[in-house]
Parts: C-alpha cells; structure tokens; sequence
C-alpha cells in the first residue's frame, strides 16, 4: 500500500490517538474519550447529532485499515476487526441512537466493505460479513429511509457497491437496479438546468460532484450506460467547480459551507446566473496576478431549503487577494445552538433585512414569485443584478447591485413596507479587517494594504444612522471566532439606500439616484445607469 509522507502522519497520529484513549471520529472534531470503550450512545454536549452520524460512520475503520496494511500491523488489524464486530452486536438492531440514519448507515457500509478487501489478516468471517452487508442492502433500499437529498445519493452508491457481496444475482440486481433509478431521478431533482446543485451549499455542491464521480466510476466498470443528458448534466456541474471558486481557490462560504481550498482546479471567469438556483457570480479576471482578480456572488431564492441560510438579497465580495464582505460558514447543525442560529440569520450576511423579524421560507414552488433573481444585463463597462424579497409581512425589498470595471460596487436598496419599520443594511466584514467610522455615512475598511471607502447616500435628506456591531464566523465546524459588521439604519414606511464600496484611490463624485437613473463619475468617467 502506497502511502505519501504527510498522509503517513495523519494516520498514524490518529491511530496513535484512539491508542492512548481518544477516538478521532473526524478531522478537526474533539476527540472522544475511548478509554473504557467506544460508547456508541455518546451524546456531546454541543452537536449531538453530528457527533453520532460520524461516530457510527466509522471512517476511522478506514485509516486504522490504512495504517495496518502500510505497516503490516496485525495486532491493529485484528483491533479493527474487534471494532467493527462491537458496533455490529451492539447496534445491529439499535433504534435509540444515530446507527441507523441515513448518512452514517451509507458510510458505514463502505468503510466495513474497505476493511474486508484490504484486511490482509484478521477479515470478518464470512457468515457475519455477509449478514451485515444484508443489513446495510435492507436499509438503504427501504424507502422509509430514504432521503430526496445528498444523503439520499450517499445511500445509492453505498447500495451499489454493497450489492456487488450479495451472491444472489437476482437479489444483487433488484438493489443495484432501484439505486440506479434513484441515481438517476437525483440528478434531474437536485441540479439546476446549468448544472448548480440546489442544496445551497458550494461545499455540497462539491461533495455530490465527488460521490456521482464514483458512481459513474462504479458503473463504467459494471457495463453500464447512462443517457447523454445525464451525463451532459454531471459535465455542468463538474465544470461549475472552476466558476464558483473564487480567485485564491477557495469556495466562497455560501449557505452551510466551510473554508475549502481546491488545488487541481483551473479557474474560469465567465459571469454566470442561474435564476432556478438563485445565484449569481460576477467576476473579471485580472490583467495582473490572478489572484487580484474580482469575485461578486448574489443570492435570492431557492429550491430546497437544505443548507439555506436566510441570506436572500446577500451578497459576496473579494478582490486584491482577500474577502472584504463575507459569508458566516455553518459551525454546526444543530438548530437551538444560539451560534448556529446567529450564522443562518439575515444579521450575519451582508444584506438589507427588518430589524427585529426574519422572514419564513415556506415552499419554493410557492415562494419562487416572492424571493427572486428578477433581472440581470452586463455592458462593456458594468453588470447589473436585481432580486426582490416579498417574504417579510407587510414588507417589500428590491435589491440592485451593479459592479463597474475600476470596480466600484454600489447598492442599491428599496424597501416599501405598510407600517414604519427599523431598516437594517448590513454589511458583513472580514474578520481581518480594520474598520474606521468616518460618520454615521462612510467607513473606511483596511485590509492588508489595501484600503475602501464604504459610503451610503443620504436620499431626501432622510436621516441614517449607524454603527459597527458584533458578529461570528465559521471557517470550520464546530469553532468560531468573532468579525464586525457595518449597519447603516433608517425607520420609515419606505427606505433607500444608495450605498458604494471602492478602494480609496478611485475617486467616485457626484453620485445621485434620482427617477430611477443612477448618475456618478469615477476617475472622471461619467456614468447615467437606467434603472
């Protein structure tokens, strides 16, 4: 067994760790104290159900399996297998913990298939493997247990491989043929018609991409054949990768997503709009480094409630090699966290909300004329984008952002409610930056060695107020660590902001939003933008 260097030290500083009484059930989890057995109803104090679904994954069967075969290590074979055969007795017929969810039954499957091929010494024996794998094939093909999400599609591929051990052909072929359709029908449920997975999530995205890779991997070698349309929608989603990462090649933390760096991706610039997916990605490439390039996402709408934030009419930015506005991350899964529940808020992304309300996503069938891409045109010197959002009682928010060449971003929001309302445009920081209130209108925002200018306009010499507050983000699961935010506030029936964002040294004057024409010069280039 090939193993590189860094990959050597990862498994066995993980093995080392489960030997001297903590499990790693996870990369970048706490570990779980092992010392008197593994205890398969632990319960963390903080995300209880993550906990369990990787616990009983059993990923860790893999590298323990890994390390083993690399060293020839018997005693840590047969220490596998013992494992594997404690989980087995102890919650083949479990119901009160997280053995027999979906995510975990799925991965659980391929791992104990992993330790039968690689075992060199040590296997299960035949009549127990083969009981388990009866277990798993029931499980995952029940449709009481299936799920129309990502995690359906993880107990397809685990229910493809799985039913190659079953020696009844028949049998094989009934499991193999219902994962297929399933497979199949997830694709045209779960992808857009430009190929973006509907989960919210670039992370999810990219995992799905990952498990059809082995999907179709799976059936290349069974014979097996899939239409052209399939597979022109499986070449879409997979080319999304190279638009949707930014310019430092990493995805941007959309929806429940976490920092992710992507090495053996070459990146594509094109401006892409997806109005079933809700977003958009504004982008130009630049003449210098490639990293300095500029990346704009906007969201609004959605398809799935998966993964979704209430990030509606949100946005995106970063340029010169850094984030300057930014999405949250996930941190957990667990609904009462008050982390958690922070990260999903309209408070945490870079967006325009009422103060003291969230808004409820429904149904996207009967959402979708209420929360919206509604319009999207480029020239040779901007891009516009609109959305609207309908979903606050008694309230309506259209949202412009329009993004120039030098690149000047200005927002534009306008906000008509039935009673008078605390209006809220937020804008969600790096955490690296350094932010200085200039007045309640401008703020510089230093990052690195580049400094902007955030200013909003006072329309009708309404009055605004604002301040810089508190916020958290999440570059991984489980921690967090703390950013600001600037909120520009006015209470009225109806609002507007008319706010621009700028590095200091491009000069934007003369700005005003009058009859829906947006007029500034920058650099003394004059601008008349019919809105």
């Amino acid at each position: 067994m090939r193993v590189n260097e860094e990959k050597l030290k990862t498994l066995t500083r993980q093995v080392d760790s489960y030997n001297n009484g903590s499990l790693i059930i996870k990369s970048g989890f706490k570990p779980i104290d092992v010392k008197n057995g593994i205890d398969w109803d632990y319960r963390h104090s903080n995300n209880q159900n993550t906990y369990q679904t990787y616990l009983h994954s059993l990923n860790f069967i893999k590298v323990f399996t890994e390390l083993a075969g690399y060293n020839k290590d018997k005693y840590l074979m047969k220490k596998t297998r013992n494992i594997i055969m404690d989980w087995n007795k102890k919650n083949r017929l479990n119901n009160e913990n997280y053995a027999w969810a979906e995510h975990p039954a799925a991965s659980r499957i391929i791992n104990i298939i992993y330790f039968q091929e690689h075992a060199p010494f040590y296997k299960l024996k035949k009549n127990i493997f083969d009981s388990i794998i009866m277990d798993h094939c029931k499980f995952l093909s029940d449709e009481k247990n299936y799920k129309m999400n990502n995690h359906g599609l993880m107990m397809d591929n685990a229910l493809l491989k799985a039913a190659d051990y079953i020696e009844d052909i028949e049998l094989s072929k009934v499991y193999k043929d219902k994962a297929l359709y399933r497979v199949r029908l997830s694709m045209y449920r779960d992808f857009s018609r430009r190929g973006i997975h509907l989960e919210n999530s670039p992370e999810y995205h990219r995992m799905v991409v990952i498990i059809y890779k082995k999907i179709m991997s799976t059936l290349k070698t069974t014979g097996t054949k899939l239409d052209s349309h399939f597979k022109n929608l499986y070449k879409m989603a997979e080319d999304f990768k190279a638009y949707v990462i930014k310019p430092n090649m990493e995805y941007p933390m959309l929806g429940d997503t976490g920092q992710i760096k992507e090495k053996n991706i070459v990146k594509r610039f094109s401006n892409i709009v997806d109005y079933d997916a809700g977003l958009a990605i504004l982008q130009r490439k630049s003449k210098g480094n490639l990293i300095d390039s500029t990346y704009l996402t906007f969201k609004c709408g959605y398809q799935s409630k998966t993964h979704k934030h209430l990030d509606d009419l949100s946005l995106t930015y970063y340029l010169n090699g850094h984030d300057l506005f930014i999405d949250p991350g996930k941190y957990s899964y667990d609904i009462k966290d008050p982390i958690r529940e922070y990260l999903i808020s309209p408070e945490a992304h870079t967006t325009i909300s009422i103060k003291g309300k969230n808004y409820k996503l429904s149904n996207p069938f009967i959402d979708t004329n209420s929360l919206r891409i509604t319009k999207y045109y480029s020239t040779t010197n901007y891009r516009i984008i609109t959305g609207i959002n309908k979903l606050y009682e008694n309230v309506v928010i259209n949202r412009t952002l329009i993004i120039t060449n030098e690149p000047v971003v200005i927002v534009i929001d306008r906000v008509v409610a039935n009673n008078t309302e605390i209006i809220n445009q937020n804008f969600n920081i790096n955490p690296q930056a350094k932010i200085i209130k200039s007045s309640d209108e401008q703020y510089e925002i230093k990052i690195n060695k580049s400094s902007y200018i955030l200013e909003t306009l006072k329309i009708n010499n309404r009055k605004i107020t604002s301040k810089i507050k508190d916020g958290f983000v999440s570059y991984k699961f489980a921690d967090y660590s703390k950013n600001k935010r600037v909120v520009f506030e006015q209470i009225n029936k109806s609002s507007t902001f008319v706010t621009h964002i700028a590095e200091k040294n491009i000069k934007i004057k003369n700005i005003s939003f009058e009859n829906k024409v947006l007029s500034f010069t920058c650099n003394d280039k004059s601008y008349n933008i019919d809105l």
